[in-house]
């Protein structure tokens, strides 16, 4: 059932007018995930100090860091920014939340594109040699440098504008950048014509698969990780559900929640990695259903001027004395079904509470949602029958779900109630590290058909991820309804109420944690302390503009802008320099090979 423009408004304003004075002990709403792996990939959390193979759909917050070997690449998504980090890049993400993004690129290149307005103020970008400053949409070609061998920064960084606009700000002024230049920051600081890289023409045909995506008509474009959806499953419509959409291809015994693992990813804690591609965005936002003998997520309702709230795993998890294994304790979960409230197992107030669930539930219940959920017994759940269950050493060492998931028995289920909290199962630093990268798949069969290793992962990052030395930063608008149904997909994923039972083995084994080899940890160098910060209203509310209070004002630098006799546009080849009159024709045609609508949600 889809809620009308007029209550879901009221119930967004009946959220924001809550009070705000709690909202720094709820962990963020806004995320990114890493989405794409070409090559060999590392990362670390902020208190780590050493490099572990990346993971693909692992979310990214504020404190993780990434390192491209040479030859590889990545991207992160962040609702509608995507980061796209080239060989032998060090990317660290000093916050991100909803309260506003910031980087800092130690050494290499990144293309960053915005298909809109950043949320919550202006991305701030900070390299060894100056600071950019991203306020609208368009795509940025930021350069570094790289190190000497005594790992001293570039002297120079090179930023391009292809698409947009950029403030650059260096040790002593500003600078306007304007598409088709490049700044040049350095000792001396310069204006020229700038041109796009083979790496930014890549960029660019990664971008091209958001152009008239269908998943921009059912889901917020704010959410991160749907662009995956339209090419691994259909849209349909039902009529107590709204919009569904369904994966294509699955294994044949698939449910949610059951191909993956878990890691232990702070503030939130318990966090599902799922092993598919797309496997993002329908586990951290909606809900699941058995539709017709099927599997569908259902995205829920969007709410005008809210984002989507990220959840570290829509589930419920189970409780009770007969979840056992023997004599060893056992984790199950069930997935949640639409209209029902989830309830975070980590700390909130009721405020955030209710928009983690605006999207997803009825709105006679919104304002009677609380966090009261112990002893409700498991058949309340929709997706009972679908519950997942583990040894708690395969949950707390991030060990393969479909491997060793136990069949619950249906005595064991009718006694078991939700479980409030998960404080008792410590994690292991397998799951801190994210878990050992699984080989993620992409079929372009049927289910019956052998999956083809998904052609994104080229050479799996190995269990000794190399990386730059490890610096600590602590240190230093409704949418609408679909008008017409796809139908049911062919070769739907279909629910399976019970699985062969699976015999515990006595001592399980799992992957030693890794211990990556790279260079000796040496002190962090600094952004340039002169160059101003922007901060975010103190108690402001999700989403609220940056203040620029208290931060420096720095003199316009006066350099004059480079005459352009040619412009930079995005053509079916890649990034061109073409005359004006081109790119204005293009524009109005689309020969551009690109959607030039940014407001339109690509």
């Amino acid at each position: 059932m889809r809620l009308p423009l007029t209550i879901t408004v009221l119930l967004f304003a009946a959220l924001t007018l809550a009070g705000t004075s709690a909202m720094a002990d709820n962990p963020p709403g806004r995320v990114g995930r890493l989405a794409y792996v070409e090559g060999t990939v590392s990362f670390h959390l902020a208190d780590d100090n050493q490099w572990s193979p990346a993971v693909l759909n692992y979310p990214v917050t504020t404190g993780t860091s990434f390192w491209t070997e040479p030859n590889s690449r990545t991207e992160i998504q962040v609702g509608g920014m995507e980061i796209r980090m080239d060989q032998s890049t060090e990317l660290d993400v000093t916050q991100l939340d909803d309260n506003g993004t910031q980087i800092e690129i130690g050494q290499g290149t990144a293309n960053i594109h915005l298909r809109d307005a950043p949320l919550g103020g202006p991305v701030q970008i900070n390299a060894p040699q100056g600071q950019v400053i991203i306020d609208q949409a368009g795509t940025y070609h930021i350069d570094a440098g790289q190190p000497d061998a005594n790992h001293t920064p570039a002297a120079q960084l090179a930023v391009t504008v292809l698409e947009g606009q950029v403030q650059v700000n260096t040790a002593n002024s500003t600078l306007e950048v304007r598409s088709g230049e490049e700044a040049l920051v350095g000792s001396n600081t310069a204006l020229q014509e700038g041109d796009a890289t083979p790496f930014d023409d890549w960029a660019l045909a990664r971008e091209k698969r958001e152009v008239e995506l269908q998943s921009v008509k059912y889901v917020s474009p704010a959410m991160t990780g749907y662009e995956d959806l339209d090419a691994n499953g259909q849209w349909s419509t039902d009529p107590t559900y709204g919009a569904v959409w369904y994966p294509t291809v699955v294994q044949p015994d698939w449910a949610p929640y059951h191909y993956g693992h878990w890691a232990y990813i702070e503030p939130w804690g318990w966090t599902w990695v799922d092993d598919a591609p797309w496997g993002f965005a329908p586990f951290h936002y909606g809900r699941w259903a058995q539709i017709h003998g099927r599997w569908g997520w259902c995205p829920g309702q969007i709410v005008a001027a809210q984002p989507p709230v990220y959840a570290p795993a829509l589930v419920v998890f189970l409780g009770g004395a007969e979840l056992t294994i023997g004599n060893a304790e056992a984790v199950a979960w069930v997935p949640l079904g639409p209209f029902e409230v989830y309830h975070p197992y980590y700390h909130v107030d009721n405020n955030y509470l209710r928009r983690i669930n605006v999207m997803n539930v009825r709105p006679n219940a919104i304002n009677n949602i609380n966090g009261n959920i112990a002893n409700i017994n498991v058949t309340k759940f929709a997706n009972y029958r679908a519950a997942t269950m583990v040894s708690s050493s395969t949950f707390t060492h991030a060990g393969s779900v479909h491997q060793g998931a136990i069949s619950a028995l249906p005595e064991q289920l009718a006694h078991a109630h939700a479980a409030p909290d998960m404080t008792h199962f410590k994690p292991t630093p397998a799951a801190k590290m994210g878990g050992v990268p699984s080989a993620h798949t992409e079929a372009p069969h049927p289910a019956a058909e052998p999956l083809i290793p998904h052609e994104a992962v080229q050479g799996h990052p190995s269990l000794s991820a190399p990386g730059p030395a490890i610096t600590h930063e602590h240190e230093m608008t409704s949418a609408p309804h679909p008008e017409e149904a796809h139908g049911p997909p062919s070769e739907p994923a279909r629910p399976t109420e019970a699985r062969p039972a699976v015999e515990p083995q006595r001592e399980e084994t799992f992957a030693p944690t890794v211990v990556a080899p790279g260079p000796p940890i040496h002190p962090h160098v600094a952004v340039q302390q002169n160059t101003p910060t922007i901060h975010a209203a103190p108690n402001a509310a999700p989403g609220a503009p940056y203040v620029a209070a208290s931060r420096p004002q720095l003199p316009p630098a006066n350099i004059p802008h480079p005459v352009q006799k040619t412009q930079i546009t995005h053509t079916p080849s890649g990034w061109k320099r073409v005359p004006a009159q081109y790119k204005e024709e293009g524009a109005r045609s689309g020969d551009s090979g690109k959607d030039h609508d940014h407001e339109g949600g690509k």
